[in-house]
């Protein structure tokens, strides 16, 4: 298995809305695992290929990973794997909103 971590730089504790940037590939497997990290706990997300909508001129979509609780000092990241993985996985981009 195969991974590639995006880790932010927190500087101010609170609550951050995560996505991921999904691309539709040709050859794209049908299932992308991925796990977010606060510190301290670990959470898996399984984002199907067949969900990912492509509208106007993009290329792929954000998917939300969720809203966590993140803090400066702590190992905060989203991980992507080949776990399960049965074509393509991509890591293309991580975004970490402030709520």
């Amino acid at each position: 298995m195969k991974t590639v971590q995006f880790s932010p730089a927190v500087t101010k504790a609170g609550d951050y809305a995560v996505y991921i940037y999904c691309p539709k590939l040709t050859g794209a497997s049908g299932k992308t695992t991925i796990t977010v990290s606060d510190g301290k706990q670990r959470k898996e997300v399984a984002i199907r290929e067949a969900d990912i909508r492509v509208e106007g001129q993009t290329s792929g979509e954000w998917v939300s990973l969720g809203s966590y609780k993140l803090s400066p000092g702590q190992k905060n990241y989203v991980e992507v794997s080949s776990k399960e993985a049965d074509g393509i996985i991509v890591a293309d981009a991580v975004l970490f909103v402030p709520q």
